[in-house]
């Protein structure tokens, strides 16, 4: 699945860079000869260059769908190319993620680089995980009693592009959090939420904000225990050789990714059906079966190298294979 999703996002860099510096879109102009596609969304240029929508209905969908393949492509891809090519592709998931110029998949990739760079620098140390629960608490804590707003507000209103993109999404908060409480037990399904007059929009940049909005905190409670539990039993999964571990690093990583973006922006269409068949692709991890013969490439300098048995005499013994076993001494 990796490797069919990297072909795709590599064919997708082309037209990428050709809408990014000209504005045109060739994939939509290209298929809507043929099939109906989706509308273009009408967006105005940042930072000089014009956002990427792709085949996609927003360019943030676009941004979401490339950027979280970053830590599967990190992870899963490198077992099988050389590290040049393993780099490349890294270099090619976030690139492409830059030209949405939308500031929730950008973060989404600061966020994959930031765990993926915390697990690199403390593999040897077993308990990184709790120690990272443990920062992120206290952060919690440090925002909540040292700022006048709550955590995600601070989150909501700062990590944008421009200041007016923050406090909108902020008051999409504040009135969708107050729908919540109004209907906290069926929600108001696919009608219209009360807000001001001057939030003409209908649209709520928030996946689980809409989702509890829509069917009330049942709804979003079932959903997310479903997924907690899948998660959970995956990263608890005990005797895993060292190739499955990584796996499920980037799997695990990649759906933490889904819900930290997701406070921001709101997966529907082709990017909403990406999230739940990516979420339920790693429930293979809980009965792989794992050989024990792969060893941490890092935990002993000659792995997958032959080493030497001492010489007797003139006579060498020659070469044998490098073991398990040679790990332990």
């Amino acid at each position: 699945m990796v490797r069919f999703m990297t072909t795709l996002i590599a064919c997708l860099v082309p037209f990428a860079l050709w809408e990014w510096l000209t504005g045109a879109k060739p994939l939509l102009v290209a298929f809507g000869t043929i099939f109906p596609t989706v509308d273009e969304a009408p967006m105005v240029p940042r930072m000089g260059l014009w956002r990427v929508q792709g085949p996609f209905s927003h360019s943030i969908l676009f941004g979401v769908f490339c950027g979280s393949m970053l830590a599967l492509v990190s992870t899963v891809a490198r077992t099988d190319r050389s590290r040049f090519a393993h780099i490349l592709l890294v270099c090619l998931v976030g690139g492409i993620t830059v030209m949405s110029m939308s500031s929730a998949p950008i973060a989404g990739i600061a966020f994959q680089i930031a765990l993926l760079s915390w697990e690199k620098a403390l593999r040897v140390f077993r308990y990184r995980w709790t120690l990272l629960g443990g920062l992120a608490l206290i952060g919690y804590l440090v925002i909540a009693l040292g700022s006048n707003q709550t955590p995600v507000q601070f989150y909501i209103s700062r990590f944008t592009f421009d200041q007016q993109t923050g406090w909108y999404r902020l008051a999409i908060w504040n009135y969708g959090s107050a729908s919540v409480a109004n209907h906290p037990i069926f929600g108001i399904g696919l009608g219209d939420w009360a807000r001001p007059q001057w939030m003409g929009s209908d649209s709520v940049d928030n996946f689980w904000l809409l989702t509890s909005m829509r069917f009330g905190l049942p709804g979003l409670l079932l959903m997310f225990l479903s997924w907690a539990y899948l998660w959970t039993s995956i990263g608890l999964r005990k005797q895993l050789n060292y190739t499955l571990s990584v796996y499920r690093t980037g799997y695990l990583i990649c759906m933490v990714t889904f819900v930290f973006v997701g406070s921001t922006v709101h997966f529907w269409g082709p990017t909403y059906s990406w999230f739940f068949f990516a979420a339920g692709c790693g429930a293979w991890l809980l009965d792989a079966k794992a050989p024990q013969n792969n060893p941490d490439p890092q935990a002993h300098p000659m792995r997958g190298r032959m080493s030497t048995r001492p010489t007797v005499g003139r006579k060498a013994l020659g070469p044998v294979p490098f073991t398990n076993s040679d790990c332990l001494n």
